[in-house]
């Protein structure tokens, strides 16, 4: 830290899992390492699900820079924006209906923005499908960068809603499952509560230094499905091929009139 000034990074690691490696030694340690986890669960409970803070914006609409090329990469990071825009207000809604919410706002073509995404065709460091470098002074986010590996293309729109929980400002999560832990990538991940939750308590000004909990009355569960709108030229591409159709489908017709006659 210089001035005042951090970079801190942020990691996602693809950890592929091995179908064939059951062998007996391996298969006597891992039930050995179940066993022992069961009876620490036992004796200690469960853990409660916290998440650590790096961060807030000064300011609540976030500008964001993705390349328009792959086009299902950009689609798929577009959606994850959206995503977290459609579920804060969910959040909002169901708890905090005074509160106020970030907006990610997304443009190919910006010359400079809060964030700007990079997508590459290797894994990030030999192993990370994405990083985050925020740039922060005395606690709040000055601007960040993102990088995003190709490899992976079902769990693109994963890797990036993980990867801009962090440039909303959240750290990783202690608990397995949860978007923002360190080694879940799943096709269908979604905010949490707890995360929503994280992301509320910076909107509202705060950064915690120690990891939070979820307070009394809001249980800890994924958020809901949200709809949300495609890419602005994904949706003009549409709109264009609907006119295509029914263009061709009226001249066929036409065609078939003047043949009758």
């Amino acid at each position: 830290m210089e001035n005042g000034i951090s970079t801190p990074i942020y990691r996602y690691i693809y950890t592929a899992s091995c179908t064939d490696c059951a062998k007996p030694l391996l298969t006597r340690t891992l039930a050995c390492l179940v066993l022992c986890s069961l009876i620490v669960t036992a004796y200690s409970g469960p853990a409660m699900p916290s998440i650590s803070l790096i961060g807030r914006w000064g300011k609540y609409d976030i500008s964001v820079r993705i390349p328009n090329q792959p086009k299902w990469a950009y689609d798929a990071v577009v959606n994850a924006t959206e995503t977290w825009n459609a579920v804060q207000l969910w959040f909002k809604e169901m708890y905090y209906p005074n509160s106020v919410t970030y907006v990610f706002l997304t443009q190919p073509r910006l010359t400079q923005a809060d964030v700007t995404v990079n997508f590459t065709e290797n894994w990030i460091n030999g192993t990370d499908a994405g990083l985050t470098s925020p740039l922060i002074f005395n606690h709040v986010i000055q601007s960040v960068t993102v990088g995003i590996s190709t490899l992976q293309p079902p769990i693109m729109r994963t890797i990036a809603l993980h990867e801009f929980g962090h440039v909303l400002g959240l750290g990783h999560s202690n608990y397995t499952g949860d978007l923002m832990d360190i080694s879940t990538i799943h096709p269908n991940n979604s905010p949490s509560t707890l995360d929503l939750y994280a992301v509320h308590e910076l909107a509202e000004g705060r950064v915690p230094q120690t990891p939070i909990t979820l307070p009394n009355g809001i249980p800890y569960e994924a958020s809901p499905p949200v709809s949300v709108g495609g890419s602005s030229a994904t949706f003009i591409a549409a709109v264009i091929a609907g006119i295509l159709i029914v263009t061709v489908s009226v001249a066929v017709v036409i065609i078939q009139r003047r043949n009758e006659k």
